[in-house]
């Protein structure tokens, strides 16, 4: 009798990497040989890649790896790019990573750490959005951050620091994390992940089931062989490599020793320089042959386990894992070093023989002399079979096919917290009404309207606001006037009137969709979040927003949650149409400056770092208006005030000898962000432009001054 542990699973692998390509594709060579195992043991598989590619290129590029998983009885799908245009700072993969799983439904869903792409789908599942019936799988291969490091680069693109929260996320979400290395747990336990309960530290050992076919490019030679496996950046990979070879002629044993050893330089890389590779380090061989080859990925683990050498990454970094993996499980004889995942891969009885110190060059060369010099050199014995490993894997399923994932439910629990509309308001009466018709169309029931308004001085809005109050009266709806303070001082002033257990920010020329408070008061109840945000439509036009023409689409905005990393340089954390509960106004309060933009990054800020939480719904909950009168519109005209606006909570809480820092950072990032760039170019000549009328006007009395005087000259 078939029980629910033997059930057949459909499962979906996201991977940014696939197996067949010549670039180290350790992510992509895994995740393929997992799907043939599964599907081996009678699951349907389908492996989804994520490239950023056009249709045609990607047919053309990849027609020989979909052919290879097809064979292996694997679905292989390239996730399609949505034709919707994105913008903001959030991850336009993790959002089309999230819209195809939508669309498709699976009992397992396994995808990288690398990249974070599982991350608004995980978001989407944790708030009980979508997925109910779906188990996540990590597996964590390293960070954005790492692969950095193993680079030997410093980070100069935005994307790793915004990958660094996502990936964390990801991990924290995940039903089940796998970590491949102690290496890569220390990493992320550094960045103060909070693994899930179920976690392990899980060796990935590739290479015994590789086939190869064709001629090899790379010829054995009749001696022993010592191969300097290359990485990037060349540079850094040829000093390490002159230094091991020149500590090794420093030693008493080391010409001697290696007299009988012929010197070869590996790559699986084809980007990096063979010529460069070459002339830096022969003259480090005092005479002894270098050889150069260049291997495919699928190729190495195979061609090395045919000669008589010794493998040694001189530049350990995390893509050497996928090599050092491989060499293990075939048994090839390998120097690692305790830097990435030789603890995790090697037997206990294998790390002395195997393992070196990371970067201590004079002993790592005495090692590679004794090593070389021995009759035959030792193969190591990896820390668990590749059998074994399968096992756990087969049992991972089997048990979850047992269990249904713990999701919340997607909507509300009674009793329904009151909720709190606050509407700020100054002189749109023709808006006001609109935004105030999108709170009244809310599936949630329990709610009260507050209308601020700020100082409109108007008649037709007084009197807009004076209709409104009777029409409403005896429901509930509060006006509360004030004088022209602008944003942050009219939104205290809702939250001070505000009687509900949370407040919701809503501006007078924009709207919300019918089910914005239900889905975030349901958000706020699954992950016990004091804000949750969410993505937003932006729509041009003061026509009403339900059913909008497609031209006045301007893009789905995407943000990325309670990021305080990324949100040093960028408004990442959501808008200003937020669900907030109202003791945080006890602690934090909007600035009041007149006339600045990101008031609501500021007041976020200013709230996780006073230890409340926030969370981004990773669903358009609201309209979002661009229009020429927009209340915040008229703060771009000063792009510098509004970004300090936005850092200020930042320079509060850091040292004083950091500040300067923190301020160059954000002014290079806007130097580098084209958009912001030109909004500082027209500012300044706005400036100048109204310097020059006042300079006109100016002249222009003093012309009028002297023709008076001189009227009655003859």
């Amino acid at each position: 009798m078939m029980t629910d542990q033997d059930r057949t699973l459909d499962i979906a692998i996201i991977t940014p990497e696939v197996a067949g390509c010549y670039t180290p594709a350790r992510i992509g060579e895994f995740y393929f040989a997992l799907a043939v195992k599964l599907t081996g043991w009678g699951h349907r598989v389908t492996l989804v890649h994520i490239v950023e590619c056009a249709a045609e290129a990607y047919d053309q590029r990849f027609v020989g790896v979909r052919e290879r998983h097809e064979r292996a009885g694997v679905t292989f799908v390239a996730a399609p790019d949505e034709p919707v245009v994105t913008r903001g700072h959030g991850s336009r993969q993790a959002w089309i990573v999230d819209q195809w799983l939508s669309r498709h439904r699976f009992d397992v869903v396994h995808v990288p750490d690398l990249g974070g792409f599982g991350y608004y789908a995980m978001t989407a599942r944790s708030v009980g959005r979508r997925y109910r019936d779906t188990h996540f799988i990590v597996t964590a291969f390293g960070s954005s951050l790492l692969y950095q490091d193993g680079l030997g680069s410093f980070v100069n693109d935005i994307a790793p620091v915004t990958n660094a929260f996502f990936e964390r996320t990801c991990l924290e979400l995940a039903d089940e994390v796998i970590v491949t290395s102690d290496y890569v747990y220390r990493d992320y336990a550094a960045a103060e992940c909070a693994f899930p309960a179920r976690h392990v530290i899980e060796p990935v050992l590739l290479g015994v089931d590789s086939t190869h076919s064709g001629p090899f490019r790379m010829e054995p030679t009749i001696r022993r062989e010592i191969v300097f496996v290359a990485s990037q950046p060349a540079g850094t990979f040829c000093e390490m490599t002159r230094r091991i070879l020149r500590a090794c002629d420093s030693l008493p044993a080391g010409k001697a020793g290696l007299a009988d050893v012929s010197l070869r330089i590996l790559s699986v890389d084809p980007g990096l320089p063979a010529d460069r590779l070459r002339q830096e380090i022969e003259p480090a061989a005092n005479g002894r042959p270098v050889n150069y080859d260049w291997v495919t990925w699928q190729e190495a683990a195979t061609v090395l386990s045919m000669l008589d050498c010794l493998v040694i990454f001189p530049c350990p970094d995390e893509l050497a894992g996928a090599l050092q993996g491989a060499l293990v499980a075939r048994g090839v004889p390998v120097l690692m070093t305790s830097r990435t995942d030789a603890s995790s891969l090697l037997a206990e009885e294998s790390r002395l023989d195997n393992m070196g110190p990371p970067a201590d060059t004079a002993r790592v060369a005495e090692k590679l002399l004794e090593l070389v010099g021995r009759e035959a050199l030792p193969r190591p014995t990896p820390a668990i079979s590749q059998d074994a490993l399968w096992e756990i894997w087969r049992e991972r399923h089997r048990r979850l096919a047992a269990a249904p994932p713990n999701v919340p439910p997607g909507s509300p629990r009674p009793p329904l917290p009151l909720v709190s509309a606050c509407i700020t308001h100054f002189q749109r009466s023709h808006l006001l009404s609109q935004a105030l018709q999108s709170v009244q169309d809310q599936t949630y029931p329990n709610i009260e309207i507050i209308v601020v308004d700020d100082g409109s001085r108007d008649q037709v809005s007084k009197d807009s606001l004076a209709r409104l109050e009777k029409e409403w009266q005896g429901r509930p709806l509060r006006i509360v006037r004030q004088e022209n303070l602008y944003q942050g001082a009219a939104r205290n002033a809702g939250a001070l009137a505000a009687k509900g257990d949370y407040v919701l920010f809503l501006d007078d020329d924009d709207a919300w969709k019918p089910d914005m408070v239900s889905i975030m008061v349901a958000a706020s109840q699954a992950r016990g979040a004091d804000i949750v945000t969410s993505f937003c439509e932006r729509v041009a036009g003061e026509e009403p927003m339900q059913d909008y023409a497609p031209d006045r689409f301007r893009g789905l905005y995407l943000f990325t949650g309670a990021d305080l990393t990324r949100g040093i340089q960028d408004h990442v954390f959501g808008t200003v149409c937020a669900l907030i509960r109202r003791k945080i106004f006890d602690t934090v309060r909007y600035t009041q400056d007149f006339g600045i933009g990101y008031e609501d990054k500021e007041f976020f800020v200013h709230a996780l770092f006073a230890g409340f939480s926030l969370i981004c719904v990773p669903d358009s909950l609201f309209w979002y208006r661009d229009t020429a009168g927009s209340m915040t519109r008229g703060a771009t005209r000063s792009m510098y005030q509004s970004n300090m606006r936005g850092l200020r909570p930042y320079l509060k809480v850091v040292p004083a000898w950091l500040r300067p820092v923190l301020r160059y950072a954000m002014g290079c990032h806007l130097d580098k962000t084209p958009l912001i760039a030109l909004a500082q170019q027209l500012q300044q000549e706005h400036q100048r432009a109204i310097l020059f009328a006042e300079q006109v006007e100016m002249l222009t009395r003093e012309v009028e001054t002297l023709r008076r005087k001189t009227a009655g000259w003859n």
